[in-house]
């Protein structure tokens, strides 16, 4: 009898502890406890992604807010076309409606092959040879500057770089008018003396260029002249930086919202953005500062490829900072500051409803991923959410498009994530998700998935690593 009750009450105190097991953990991924969760590597590498990006910002405030007003204005251009009904083409995914006529295209614009727009000898990035370079001393009887900010041969120069050209004497009207980018760059000169400031709008990320005077405009009298190459006089040549923080615009509580951007791709290359926190309370969905920071440390793998990647790692940081400070799953935390659920924000398809927003992409979170998607000419997208337990899922933003089929399978291949097809309330009378994010970027030719990570409170890292690395390696 003495042992059967030692057997029953070893059986009972194993069941008791299994069960407090089972409730803490299911706490854990349902409620998230987030001052349980404080000390776990996720949040204090999430922490420092963020004070990193803003010690940036605010120690770099006026080429930030420089090249804000210029994204902004290129961003609102691309918005404004989008009216062509070539958009949701199949057969061209990255879409450029808008750019069929290459004289067109803005001059701030730099292409890697520059014959597409001059009839000149293409430069497809390589280093540039130059007459002359200006990190050499004074050299008698020649026309162009002699010392520059920026030494001849330079790398990882940022893509706003504002830099100062000497001469030995102050430049005539004529020396200052053929200074020259190449390939093309639009950019202002202020003359002070001998020096000149240069201050490009924005350069290509990963291009070589050559900055001097073109000798070649004065010779031919026209910067279609084919041989104008031959005439460059104390040129330097240089290469801009690999990576690009873009200040894609700002929350309700004036928080800024930044793209990291890595590599640099043509008309012909795959440009992939990666967004996270659409809704706050899934901040943690996909480990995006995880893969920043690999990123960061392994830039030279865009080097000599034709693609970029763009990350957004929090598009609802007011949201996500709300759920940080929370001990409990907080549905506030899900919608912006005005309480506007922003994947149900987007322009297409949009209803009125009650966290719709006040129409469509009224949101600032969501016209700034309409525009770097837009102004990056962005291919493929794919969105991070985090409640579909047990090991999450792949939603299409295109159930019917072959090209997004075969991505989402490519993609559950590499996570383990299976491909799904969303039956949620808001479509039970038939159509696409009103406002959803790749949903309108599919509406706008670029292929979207929408991934749900398995619970809310863990990243899924691990599950998503080998495909981010495809996506650079391979994809």
């Amino acid at each position: 009898m003495q042992k059967l009750k030692i057997i029953l009450i070893t059986l009972f105190l194993g069941i008791t502890i299994t069960t407090l097991v089972f409730v803490s953990n299911f706490k854990t991924f349902h409620n998230i406890n987030l001052k349980e969760l404080e000390a776990t590597e996720s949040i204090k590498l999430s922490k420092d992604a963020e004070e990193q990006a803003y010690q940036d910002y605010f120690e770099n405030i006026e080429l930030y807010t420089r090249s804000y007003i210029l994204f902004k204005e290129e961003a609102d251009k691309k918005i404004a076309q989008q009216t062509s009904p070539e958009k949701n083409s199949t057969s061209n995914p990255r879409y450029l409606a808008d750019y069929d006529d290459l004289s067109r295209i803005p001059t701030d614009y730099t292409l890697k092959n520059f014959s597409d727009v001059k009839n000149i000898q293409p430069l497809i990035n390589q280093t540039p040879t130059v007459e002359q370079n200006a990190s050499t001393q004074s050299v008698p009887n020649r026309v162009g500057f002699t010392a520059s900010s920026i030494n001849n041969g330079s790398t990882n120069i940022n893509v706003y770089q504002q830099f100062t050209v000497t001469f030995d004497s102050p430049p005539t009207i004529q020396q200052v008018n053929n200074l020259r980018f190449k390939p093309e760059v639009n950019f202002t000169r202020t003359v002070s003396g001998n020096t000149v400031t240069i201050t490009p709008t924005r350069m290509r990320r990963n291009t070589n260029y050559i900055f001097g005077i073109n000798l070649g405009l004065g010779i031919c009298g026209t910067t279609n002249c084919t041989n104008q190459d031959s005439f460059w006089s104390h040129a330097i040549s240089f290469k801009s930086a690999i990576k690009e923080v873009i200040l894609t615009g700002f929350t309700i509580q004036n928080k800024p919202i930044f793209a990291m951007a890595y590599g640099n791709a043509d008309t012909t290359g795959k440009s992939i953005l990666l967004t996270g926190a659409t809704h706050g309370e899934e901040w943690h969905a996909g480990g995006l500062w995880n893969w920043i920071a690999w990123l960061d440390q392994n830039q030279n793998e865009f080097a000599n490829q034709n693609k970029e990647m763009l990350v957004i790692q929090e598009i609802n940081r007011d949201g996500a900072d709300r759920q940080r400070a929370s001990r409990r799953f907080d549905l506030a935390a899900r919608y912006n500051t005005r309480g506007v659920n922003l994947n149900r924000n987007f322009p297409n398809q949009w209803r009125s409803c009650s966290i719709c927003g006040s129409g469509p992409a009224s949101e600032p979170e969501t016209q700034a991923v309409i525009g770097v998607s837009l102004v990056e000419n962005v291919t493929h997208m794919i969105a991070y959410h985090n409640q579909w337990p047990p090991v999450g899922i792949i939603f299409l933003g295109d159930n019917s498009n072959p090209d997004t089929v075969s991505w989402a399978q490519w993609t559950g291949s590499k996570t383990g994530y299976p491909v799904g097809i969303y039956t949620g309330p808001e479509i039970q009378g038939g159509g696409d998700v009103p406002g959803d994010q790749v949903v309108w970027a599919e509406s706008v030719g670029i292929r979207g998935l929408l991934i749900e990570g398995s619970y809310r409170g863990v990243d899924d890292y691990g599950k998503n690593f080998p495909m981010y690395l495809a996506l650079v390696r391979e994809f």
